[in-house]
């Protein structure tokens, strides 16, 4: 059996909790999912999939400045 590498994610959401919750969440239960970086605003978001290329995005739908859409 071989071992995969993580898959990257990125989180977006404007909530400073849900992201952080998230986070902890998805250690504890996907601790195949590294969130290598998280945004709180749409433009940000997008440097930052510009930068990492996330294999996973969580993305808020409703944001200032942008959706997740």
């Amino acid at each position: 059996m071989t071992d995969r590498p993580p898959i990257s994610a990125v989180i977006i959401d404007d909530e400073v909790n849900n992201c952080e919750h998230l986070q902890k969440m998805l250690g504890k239960y996907c601790p195949k999912v590294a969130v290598v970086a998280k945004a709180h605003d749409a433009v940000s978001g997008i440097r930052l999939i510009e930068q990492f290329q996330p294999q996973l995005l969580f993305l808020d739908i409703k944001m200032p400045g942008g959706s997740g859409f």
